[in-house]
């Protein structure tokens, strides 16, 4: 009996049990690599990710209205996938998948070394086995690895455990605490929680002795300075951390891809053929209102900077609220302290709407994605506009929709009729 505890005690028979648990717990979730993209999958991933996307979560939001999500780790993770499975919903569900049950495994290091550290060495095996397979077991991860976009917390997770285990295992070898600290960053980036990891490395070194080393003083160190580094970079890149709760906004205005509104049609009731005439140009409309000379796009756009500079402004991006309406009435909800009667999404279910706003909509209808990219198919009309009026390259790089003006190139080239 002892030999057979001594040797499942072992080296090996630890990386065989860890094996074992992998494989189990992967086992347990095999039947949500069948599921499809469902709720924000669709709009995080399957309409909206592209590699644009992640590029843009990197970068330092200069607008006074900012996120209030910033976890560019998940959008790496987004990358990684759709690089390798493009949009297959099987690859994003295999990735949290392996996900979970790397975190099953690292549950089961980190409870083997800690009981070999407070001195049970006899209970550390067993113990971190039952342990493993409860948290394996519990019905409660059922949603964070069977829903794409609920994957941050088990990628925090993750990477919480990666750095705890990394911490650790430094007191012996000092240099690991760089991975540790790398492993605690990326938690961060993953979800807020991650900065759990100090209160928690803080109680594991009082439990195990380890706290009142100097070594583990320049660790703490270090610790904070990386959570001072985060909050640093998150302010700088998303979240505006003073102002989530501000009402204090005088104006609220909703943008759009100019390409979509120079390719609207003219909607009116004595029009026979209103896809004979579009509505918006850049320097006219064509039906231009009394007690409003110029209304073009250029006009619209220089209103909008005039208003940014004079006010505090509140910007909706309208493919932000066709793609992600849940996501924006919470953030709205949140900043502006709003009770709601109702979600976004169901907007096209109310009927006390006017004559002249419904003919303005052209109907209350439920949200369609493909009018985000229905811009293509007027192809002769984006063109005119845009090599008569280069300055609408200007704008939609200031509003951020491209990068540069090589999009053109490669849309004159493509295979977009005209309707």
């Amino acid at each position: 009996m002892n030999y057979l505890v001594a040797k499942i005690s072992s080296l090996n028979g630890k990386i065989f049990y860890s094996i074992l648990l992998f494989i189990v717990s992967f086992a347990i979730y095999i039947p949500s690599l069948n599921n499809d993209f469902v709720w924000d999958d669709k709009s995080a991933i399957e309409h909206n990710f592209n590699y644009q996307s992640f590029l843009n979560s990197l970068k330092p939001n200069t607008s006074k209205n900012k996120s209030n999500y910033y976890r560019p780790t998940i959008y790496l993770s987004y990358l990684v996938d759709s690089t390798i499975w493009g949009k297959k919903p099987f690859g994003y569900h295999l990735s949290n998948n392996i996900f979970n049950s790397s975190v099953v495994v690292l549950l089961f290091w980190f409870v083997y070394y800690f009981f070999r550290k407070i001195g049970y060495q006899d209970l550390a095996f067993g113990s971190a086995l039952i342990t493993s397979f409860l948290f394996m077991a519990h019905p409660i991860h059922v949603e964070s690895v069977s829903w794409v976009s609920a994957r941050t917390d088990v990628l925090c997770t993750l990477f919480l455990m990666m750095g705890i285990l990394l911490h650790m295992k430094s007191s012996s070898k000092l240099v690991l605490v760089i991975f540790a600290l790398a492993a605690f960053y990326f938690s961060m980036l993953t979800k807020e929680l991650g900065i759990l990891f100090l209160p928690l490395i803080l109680l594991l070194d009082l439990a195990t002795g380890e706290v009142k080393r100097r070594s583990s003083i320049i660790k703490y160190i270090l610790y904070i300075f990386l959570v001072f580094l985060y909050f640093h970079v998150r302010s700088q890149s998303h979240v505006n951390i003073t102002n989530i709760s501000d009402k204090n906004v005088e104006i609220v205005i909703t943008t759009r891809d100019i390409r979509s509104i120079i390719t609207s049609f003219l909607l009116s009731p004595v029009i026979s053929d209103p896809t004979d005439v579009y509505f918006i140009g850049y320097d006219s409309v064509s039906r231009p209102h009394p007690k409003a000379d110029n209304c073009g796009i250029k006009h619209y756009h220089e209103a909008i900077n005039y208003a940014k500079n004079k006010y505090n402004v509140y910007e909706v991006r309208y493919e932000e609220l066709i793609t992600s309406p849940e996501k924006l009435q919470e953030e709205m909800g949140m900043k502006f302290g709003l009770e709601y009667k109702g979600n976004f999404v169901d907007f096209y279910k109310r009927k006390n709407i006017n004559d002249s706003t419904n003919l303005m909509l052209n109907g209350l209808r439920s949200l369609d994605l493909t009018r985000l990219s229905g811009w293509k198919k007027h192809k002769n009309r984006i063109v005119e506009q845009f090599t008569k009026f280069p300055e609408l390259f200007d704008i939609l790089i200031e509003q951020g929709y491209e990068s540069d003006r090589k999009w053109f190139d490669s849309f004159i080239g493509g295979e977009y009729g005209k309707i």
